[in-house]
């Protein structure tokens, strides 16, 4: 049901699960352990303090995790914050900003509702 919640979602739960070995227990406590430790607030605060190459680091990271776990909506925020962060700027990310803290809280919501 989880994995179906996700497709719907529109994560690519099929190129994930390949770099997991089709272990769909092993990718749901992925996805698990990642909610558990992703926050939004952190990389905000980095941007905030201007703190352009910190927060290229963390967002860059987050790029690769969700990559990597196909989720593609949390994915697209980052990949836009990340190219902006590239670019040692920290001005204009507040709408991606926003739709990467929605995306979050949509996912959460999956997560919690497929236990």
């Amino acid at each position: 049901m989880l994995l179906e919640r996700l497709k719907d979602w529109g994560c690519d739960t099929d190129a994930a699960l390949k770099r997991v070995v089709d272990d769909k227990e092993l990718y749901c406590s992925l996805l698990t352990d990642y909610r558990d430790t992703f926050d939004v607030a952190p990389l905000r605060e980095m941007i905030r303090k201007n703190q352009c190459e910190q927060a290229f680091d963390a967002a860059h990271g987050l790029k690769g995790v969700f990559g990597n776990l196909g989720l593609q909506p949390l994915f697209d925020p980052i990949s836009r914050i990340t190219e902006v962060l590239r670019s040692g700027s920290c001005e204009g990310l507040e709408k991606d900003l926003r739709e990467l803290e929605e995306k979050k809280a949509e996912f959460d919501a999956i997560l919690d509702t497929s236990k």
